[in-house]
């Protein structure tokens, strides 16, 4: 059912994969990492984020309750620390700042997966925050979440796309498009117990890459994403249709709509 859902998500049916999510966990025990992944989704690939805010708050309530850090980096409750910090962090920027700060309290940073899923969540807070206020190691914060999304391992998915999406918005931003292109050209092709897994946010990923390669003059490189792009968008949900729309005009101002 979670490939199911992944499907969905890139074919721009945001309605179909709640339903899918909410039949799981009616079926199926919520893990702490599954509530992070959908408050990634949310914010990467379009997911329902009403879904996302209630997997934020149980992740709240766990980070609340907790009399003290787990001493372990291993221990399953910093899935539940990134997500409550990402959510918050994300949503209302004004408290960016002292999010990071607690995601960076964590020991052992870069040993175990929870505790890189943690320096995820501070990198791009931290990049967002710099950004945002226009502190003066705002290149720095971006170079440093796009260093650890170019070297984290690949079966990170969540968080690596998460890292490549938010650095590209940021390179831009900034003014470096074409290193923004660089970023969302990141993706992950990987298996999963021998099979390939739906690629996470791909279809966000394909549609900046139509939108930077453009705006660089790339025509070939963009009319190739924005066409794969489409062909995953065939049946989008009514509401991504506006944003199809928006694809399928600037595919035919490029020429290449079939």
């Amino acid at each position: 059912s979670l490939k199911l859902q992944e499907l969905a998500l890139n074919r721009g049916r945001p309605e179909e994969a709640a339903t899918i999510a909410r039949r799981r966990a009616a079926n199926f025990e919520t893990r702490p990492r599954d509530d992070l992944y959908a408050v990634i989704d949310a914010l990467i690939w379009q997911a329902d984020s009403g879904l996302a805010d209630q997997a934020a708050r149980r992740a709240t309530g766990t980070v609340t309750a907790a009399a003290r850090l787990p001493a372990d980096p291993r221990d399953d409750f910093y899935f539940h620390y990134c997500a409550s910090h990402l959510w918050a962090g994300m949503r209302r920027p004004g408290e960016a700042a002292e999010r990071v700060t607690a995601l960076r309290r964590v020991p052992d940073p870069m040993v175990h997966t929870q505790s890189i899923y943690l320096r995820f969540c501070a990198d791009v807070l931290d990049a967002e925050h710099a950004v945002a206020t226009g502190r003066p190691d705002a290149t720095r914060a971006i170079e440093r979440l796009d260093s650890l999304s170019r070297t984290a391992p690949p079966t990170l998915t969540w968080v690596l796309a998460l890292g490549n999406l938010t650095a590209a918005r940021l390179w831009e931003t900034t003014g470096d498009p074409r290193r923004a292109l660089e970023a969302v050209r990141r993706r992950l092709y990987i298996t999963d117990y021998g099979e390939p897994r739906a690629l996470v946010a791909h279809a966000t990923f394909l549609r900046e890459e139509g939108r930077l390669a453009a705006l660089l003059g790339d025509t070939t490189t963009a009319t190739r994403a924005w066409r794969k792009f489409m062909a995953l968008r065939a049946q989008a949900e009514p509401s991504l249709q506006p944003e199809v729309a928006q694809v399928r005009a600037r595919l035919q101002a490029l020429g290449g709509e079939r």
